[in-house]
C-alpha cells in the first residue's frame, strides 16, 4: 500500500470515529480551565451538544465542574449552579468551593452556559470593551454613544458569524436543554437547580419542559419567564429609591444627619439635568487631565441600590453630592472606562431575541409615577437600538407566557433590589404550588451572594434538605431595618 493511500484510509478511520462519537457526550479533562484549591476533590470536563439541535451540524463545548461531596455518603442528587447575566460565567464559583454548604451532602456542579467565558465557542465581544478605553468615550452624548455601540456590536456579530457560530441558537431553552443533557450524560436521575438572577429563567424552562428531573429549585432574584424587564425597570429603580428615602428617615441618625435627604437629592438631580455637572479627574487611559460632564439622569445611575455592600452607603454619598462634593464622582467615572466581563454576544442573542421583541416601550410616566429627576436615565438591559440592529428571530411566544409547576422552589428576593423586585418574587409564588417566597430585609441583588451576612445562603441549604418545608432559620428576621452609615468613616 503506497503512502499516500494509507493516509487516505488513516484519515477515513479518523473522520469516521469522530462522527461515530455520541453527541450529547461528556468529555473529561486532564485540565480544568481555570485553577482551584488542590484540596478539593474535583472532576471537570466538558460537555459536547449540537449548537442547534435541529440542524446537528455543528457542536460546542461547555465546561463543568463537577466539586465532590465532604461527606463520605453523598446524595445521589446534587446540586447545579449555573450563573446570572445573561452572558456571566459560572466557573469562578469553583474556587470557592470551601463556602457552600451543599458540599457537606451533595456533589456541587457548576455549569458553564453556551456562549459565555469559557465555553467554546465564546461569544466575547471586544469590539464593544475597546470602544470604551477612550478619553472621547465620555464626552460623548448618550446618541453618540449609542451610536457607536451599534457600529462595534454589528463588527462583533459579522466576526462571530464568519468564525460559524448560529447566534440564533443562543437561548435560555438551548441552556436548558445543555443541562437536561448533562443530566443524562452523567447519569443522575434528579438534580437540585440553584440560580440567580437571569439565571432563574433558565430553571424556569427546566421546571416547565423537564419537571421530572429537577427535585427542587433555588431561584435568589428571579427573573419571570413572563415579565418585560426594559417596559418597567425604571418604574422599579424609582420606587427602591422610595423606599431607601423611607428607611433612611425612619432611622433616626439617618433622618438626623441627611435631614429632608429625598427632596434635596431629588432637586439636585434637576438642576444638573438643567446644567451638568463637570468633573475633572485624570485619564486611567494616557493621565492626561479630563474634564467629564455630567446630567443627573447620569448621576442618578451610579445609584446601585443591588449592591448589598454599598447600601448602607448610599444616603452619605447623596448628601455629599447635594454639597457639591464631586469628588465621590470620580470612582464611578473611572468605572465607565472599563469593559464588560460578560460574554455581550451571549448576552445580546439572549436578550434581543427573548426580551426585545416583546416590550412596548414608551413614557414610563404612562406606567408609573417617575420624578422628572429621573428623566432621561438608561435603565435598558441592552441599548435598544443595539437590539433593533443585532436582529435575531423572536423566541417563540411561550417563552414569554406564565405556566404552573408542583416541583417545590425557593425565591430569595432583597427588599431594595430594583433588577428583580420582590413583588415578582411574590407573584412566582403563585404560579408555584409547592413554593416558598423569602425577602431579605437590608439587601439588594442575589442575597445568596452576600457573603457578610449567609442567611440566604443557610436558607438555601435548609430547603435542598428539606424541599416539603420552609426553611425556619433565626438568622431571617423579616423585620430588621438597614443600619446606615452615618460615621466620618466610609
Amino acid at each position: 500500500m503506497s503512502s499516500r493511500l494509507r493516509l487516505i484510509v488513516l484519515l477515513f478511520f479518523v473522520e469516521t470515529s469522530i462522527i461515530a462519537q455520541p453527541v450529547p457526550r461528556f468529555e473529561d479533562a486532564e485540565r480544568s480551565v481555570i485553577e482551584i484549591p488542590e484540596s478539593q476533590k474535583m472532576r471537570f470536563g466538558y460537555l459536547v451538544v449540537w449548537e442547534d439541535r435541529s440542524k446537528k451540524e455543528r457542536t460546542i463545548r461547555l465546561p463543568v465542574f463537577i466539586l465532590k461531596s465532604r461527606g463520605d455518603r453523598p446524595k445521589q442528587d446534587p446540586v447545579l449552579f449555573t450563573s446570572g447575566g445573561p452572558g456571566g460565567s459560572s466557573l469562578n464559583t469553583a474556587r470557592f468551593g470551601q463556602y457552600y454548604s451543599f458540599l457537606n451532602d451533595r456533589d456541587f456542579i457548576i455549569f458553564e452556559q453556551r456562549g459565555t467565558r469559557y465555553a467554546q465557542p465564546s461569544l466575547g465581544c471586544p469590539e464593544l470593551d475597546s470602544i470604551k478605553r477612550s478619553n472621547s468615550w465620555l464626552q460623548l452624548t448618550d446618541k453618540q454613544r449609542e451610536a457607536l455601540q451599534v457600529q462595534a456590536a454589528m463588527l462583533c456579530k459579522t466576526r462571530l458569524m464568519t468564525d460559524g457560530a448560529d447566534l440564533s441558537a443562543y437561548n435560555t431553552k438551548a441552556s436548558a436543554d445543555d443541562i437536561e443533557d448533562l443530566r443524562k450524560a452523567l447519569g443522575i436521575q434528579q438534580l437540585n437547580l440553584y440560580t440567580v438572577s437571569y439565571s432563574t429563567k433558565i430553571a424556569q424552562v427546566m421546571l416547565r419542559d423537564y419537571p421530572a428531573s429537577i427535585r427542587s429549585a433555588v431561584m435568589d432574584s428571579p427573573l419571570p419567564l413572563w415579565v418585560n424587564y426594559d417596559e418597567t425597570s425604571l418604574c422599579f429603580f424609582a420606587e427602591k429609591m422610595d423606599l431607601l428615602f423611607a428607611a433612611c428617615d425612619q432611622d433616626s441618625a439617618c433622618r438626623l444627619a441627611y435631614p429632608d435627604l429625598k427632596k434635596r437629592f431629588l432637586q439636585f438631580l434637576q438642576k444638573a439635568n438643567r446644567n451638568p455637572v463637570l468633573v475633572e479627574l485624570k485619564s486611567p487611559v494616557d493621565s492626561s487631565v479630563i474634564k467629564v460632564s455630567l446630567t443627573g439622569s447620569q448621576i442618578a445611575s451610579f445609584v446601585d441600590l443591588g449592591n448589598t455592600y454599598s447600601l448602607r452607603g448610599l444616603p452619605k454619598l447623596m448628601d455629599r453630592l447635594c454639597k457639591t462634593d464631586y469628588e465621590v464622582l470620580k470612582p464611578f467615572i473611572y468605572q465607565l472606562f472599563t469593559g464588560d466581563d460578560r460574554a455581550m454576544g451571549m448576552r445580546l442573542s439572549v436578550w434581543c431575541s427573548e426580551e426585545f421583541p416583546f416590550e412596548r416601550m414608551g413614557s414610563p410616566a404612562s406606567r408609573c409615577p417617575v420624578s422628572a429627576a429621573y428623566k432621561g436615565m438608561k435603565t435598558e438591559a441592552v441599548p435598544l437600538e443595539v437590539c433593533r440592529t443585532w436582529k435575531l428571530r423572536p423566541a417563540d411566544e411561550k417563552e414569554n407566557r406564565t405556566f404552573t409547576s408542583a416541583v417545590p422552589v425557593l425565591l430569595i428576593n432583597g427588599e431594595f433590589d430594583p433588577d428583580t423586585p420582590a413583588a415578582w418574587g411574590e407573584e412566582m409564588s403563585r404560579q408555584f404550588s409547592n413554593s416558598y417566597h423569602l425577602v431579605f430585609k437590608g439587601m439588594g441583588h442575589t442575597p445568596s451572594q452576600y457573603w457578610d451576612d449567609g442567611c440566604a445562603m443557610q436558607s438555601a441549604q435548609a430547603f435542598f434538605d428539606n424541599p416539603a418545608q420552609r426553611p425556619a432559620l433565626k438568622c431571617f428576621t423579616p423585620s430588621k431595618a438597614l443600619e446606615f452609615n452615618t460615621g466620618k468613616q466610609e
